[in-house]
C-alpha cells in the first residue's frame, strides 16, 4: 500500500502500480544484500558491542563498523542491476538508505526515490523506520524548509521526493573539504543559515546533524532540508565515519 502527500507544492507522481512494486523489490533486495553481506563479516556476540559517549552501541560487524557508511558489494550488485534492469541511477548513499534518480519525471520535475537498507535500529543503519519517521514529519508539517514527499510506501521501503541541486555538490573543489570548510564557502553558508532560521520552530523534529552541505537542496529559488529521517538526540559518530559514498 502506497499513500500520497500533496499540498500546494506537489502535485502527485506518474508512478505506475508496476513502478511502485518495482521500487518495493530492489529496496527489499537491498536490504537482504546487506543483511548477507553484514552475516558474512559479523564478529563475536562480545565483540559486537562497544561503548561511546555514554551508550552502548551495537553493529554486527563491530566497532570497525563494515558496510555502515559504505556499500557492501552485493548492495552494488543491486543497485547496478536496478540501473541496468530499469533506469534507476545510483546518486548518494547514507547509513540506512540510498538515493536513486528515477527515469520518468514529474513533467519537468525530476524525482528521486529513498531506498531503505537494513539495520539494527533507526540510529544504526535501518532505513525504513526513517522513511516513515520522515513522512510523519511531513505529514505533520507539509511545508518549506521540509522537502515534500510526493509518495511513500507505507511499510517504509521507498519515499518519492523531488530532484533538488544538492548544496554540497554544487562545487566539486568543495567535494574533498571536511563540512567546517565547505560551510566556510558563501553561498553554502548563506543556504544553511536559511534552513537553520527557516527550521526553527520545528527543531524537535530533527536531529541536529541532519544540517550540512550534502542535505540542504535548493528547489523552486528557496532552499530545503533534504534528509530528516533520523529522531531528534544528540550529534554522534559525526567524527565516526567518513563522507556518504555515493559511487556505483
Amino acid at each position: 500500500m502506497t499513500k500520497k502527500y500533496l499540498n500546494s507544492t506537489t502535485r502527485g507522481t506518474p508512478l505506475s502500480s508496476t513502478d511502485k512494486q518495482t521500487l518495493t523489490d530492489v529496496a527489499t533486495c537491498l536490504q537482504a544484500a546487506r543483511r548477507e553481506s553484514l552475516e558474512e563479516v559479523a564478529v563475536s556476540p562480545e565483540e559486537q558491542t562497544w561503548e561511546y559517549a555514554g551508550r552502548e552501541w551495537s553493529w554486527p560487524a563491530g566497532e570497525e563498523l563494515t558496510y555502515f557508511r559504505e556499500l557492501s558489494p552485493e548492495e552494488r550488485s543491486v543497485l547496478r542491476r536496478s540501473t541496468e534492469n530499469y533506469g534507476f541511477e545510483h546518486t548518494g548513499t547514507g547509513t540506512g538508505r540510498v538515493v536513486v534518480t528515477l527515469p520518468e519525471p514529474m513533467g519537468e520535475q525530476p524525482l528521486v526515490a529513498k531506498l531503505a537498507r537494513h539495520g539494527v535500529s533507526v540510529e544504526m543503519g535501518e532505513g525504513r523506520p526513517q522513511n516513515q519517521r520522515e513522512v510523519s514529519v511531513w505529514q505533520s508539517v507539509g511545508e518549506h524548509p521540509f522537502l515534500p514527499i510526493l509518495d511513500a510506501e507505507e511499510q517504509g521501503n521507498w519515499l518519492i521526493m523531488p530532484q533538488v541541486d544538492v548544496v554540497g555538490e554544487r562545487d566539486p573543489t568543495l567535494e574533498s573539504a571536511t563540512a567546517a570548510d565547505r560551510e566556510q564557502d558563501p553561498e553554502t553558508a548563506a543556504a544553511l543559515a536559511e534552513v537553520r532560521e527557516t527550521i526553527r520552530p520545528y527543531s524537535d523534529y530533527i536531529h541536529p546533524d541532519e544540517i550540512k552541505p550534502e542535505n540542504v537542496g535548493r528547489l523552486d529559488d528557496r532552499h530545503w532540508l533534504l534528509d530528516y529521517g533520523r529522531p531528534p538526540g544528540e550529534a554522534l559518530f559525526v567524527d565516526r565515519v567518513g563522507p556518504s559514498d555515493g559511487e556505483d
